[in-house]
């Protein structure tokens, strides 16, 4: 849908990527960064269905040069099927780097509590380590990634939390990015 005011939307004809093109059972929550030289790249997964098990489960990746008409990119980018991050993950959200790195961020469906994950690609295609999430303090399921800058350049990890306190709720922390040995 197109806006001009960011709060009225009018309908865009047609699809964008299908089920087919994916070739998933129920895509959906695509995250796009813009390419260095020219173009996007969106990252998606199966949704999860109430009451229905996981299945298989993975990220893939498009790219467009105008936002309307996607390509599907060869392979999975991580999840069932991925040359190297196999285990079940969904709902990437990518924070385009200074770098030109690609990192995504994604909920792993092993079991309960859910956490998040990372993993960081120099090309936006090939992510072959992953590092889990830790909230100091929060040990409740975890799910929905979303990084926002704040106006002092900080990075806001905000994300779907669900605990025995509270429920359902989005909670938010500082993100710092470690380096690995």
């Amino acid at each position: 849908s197109l806006s001009t005011d960011g709060l009225t939307f009018v309908h865009e004809e047609d699809h964008r990527i299908t089920n087919e093109q994916a070739e998933l059972d129920k895509i959906g929550g695509m995250s796009v960064v813009a390419l260095p030289d020219v173009g996007f790249r969106g990252y998606f997964s199966n949704r999860g269905i109430p009451g229905e098990p996981p299945g298989e489960i993975s990220i893939k990746s498009a790219h467009s040069e105008d936002l309307l008409v996607w390509e599907m990119d060869e392979d999975v980018r991580v999840g069932t099927d991925a040359p190297t991050l196999t285990l079940r993950r969904r709902q990437p959200f990518a924070l385009q780097r200074p770098d030109e790195c690609v990192t995504l961020f994604y909920q792993g469906v092993e079991g309960v509590p859910t956490r998040l994950y990372s993993a960081t690609s120099l090309n936006g295609l090939d992510f072959t380590v992953e590092h889990p999430v830790e909230v100091a303090g929060y040990e409740g399921s975890m799910a929905g990634a979303n990084v926002q800058i704040t106006p002092s350049g900080d990075l806001l990890l905000y994300y779907d939390a669900i605990d025995d306190e509270n429920g359902p709720h989005i909670r938010a922390a500082n993100l710092v990015f470690i380096p690995s040995d």
